[in-house]
C-alpha cells in the first residue's frame, strides 16, 4: 500500500514543503497536500480561549501568546473534544499556562479527536491536578497527530487519588501519531 501524501516524504504540490510541514496536510492520514482549509487566526489569549466555541474549526496561531494572569481552561473534553481540521501554531510560543483542577483532561487541549496539531511551542507550563489525563499540550489524544510541537519548562503535579495517564506533552495517547515533538526541562509527578 502506498503511503498517504502527508507521510510519503514527497512535495506533492510543489510548494517546497512536505508532509506535515505543508499547510495542506491535516494529519498523517491525509492524502492531499493541496488546498489547505482557510484557518481562523489566533493572536491573543482571548482568541485561543474562543477556540472552544468552534471545536470543529481550523486555526492558525499568528504570534506568541502569553497566558500569564489569564484564567485559561482546557479546550475540549471527552463529551465535546476538539475535532477541528487543524491547529497550526506557526512555531510560535504559548507561554505561562497555569492551571489547577480536580477535573480530568488537563492541558491546552483537554481532549482532541481526529485532528492535526502542529508547530506549537509551549514554555513555562504548570498544571496541578488531582485527576487523570494530564499533559501540557493535550490531556487525551485520540485518532490524530501531533507534529513538530513541544514543551520547555513544565511542572505537572498530578498526585491525587484519581490521578493517572500523565505526561509532559500528552497525558494519554491511545491512538495519536506524535512526530518530531518533545518535552524538556520538566518535573512530573503522579
Amino acid at each position: 500500500n502506498p503511503k498517504a501524501q502527508c507521510q510519503d516524504g514527497i512535495d506533492n504540490d510543489g510548494d517546497g514543503k512536505i508532509d506535515l510541514e505543508d499547510s495542506g496536510c491535516e494529519s498523517l492520514q491525509d492524502n492531499d497536500e493541496y488546498d489547505a482549509p482557510a484557518c481562523i487566526p489566533v493572536s491573543t489569549p482571548e482568541d485561543l480561549d474562543n477556540v472552544r466555541n468552534n471545536l470543529a474549526g481550523s486555526y492558525c496561531q499568528m504570534n506568541d501568546i502569553d497566558l500569564a494572569g489569564y484564567d485559561f481552561k482546557p479546550i475540549g473534553n471527552k463529551t465535546n473534544p476538539f475535532t477541528g481540521s487543524r491547529f497550526d501554531g506557526g512555531n510560535y510560543e504559548i507561554r505561562n499556562f497555569y492551571y489547577e483542577t480536580s477535573l480530568p483532561y488537563a492541558g491546552i487541549f483537554g481532549v482532541v479527536n481526529g485532528t492535526g496539531i502542529a508547530n506549537i511551542k509551549l514554555k513555562n507550563v504548570t498544571i496541578i491536578s488531582t485527576n487523570s489525563y494530564v499533559g501540557s499540550l493535550v490531556g487525551d489524544c485520540i485518532n490524530g497527530s501531533i507534529y513538530n510541537s513541544g514543551v520547555d519548562d513544565v511542572y505537572i503535579d498530578a498526585s491525587g487519588a484519581n490521578s493517572g495517564n500523565v505526561g509532559g506533552l500528552v497525558g494519554f495517547n491511545p491512538s495519536c501519531d506524535i512526530i518530531s515533538s518533545y518535552s524538556i526541562n520538566g518535573k512530573i509527578s503522579s
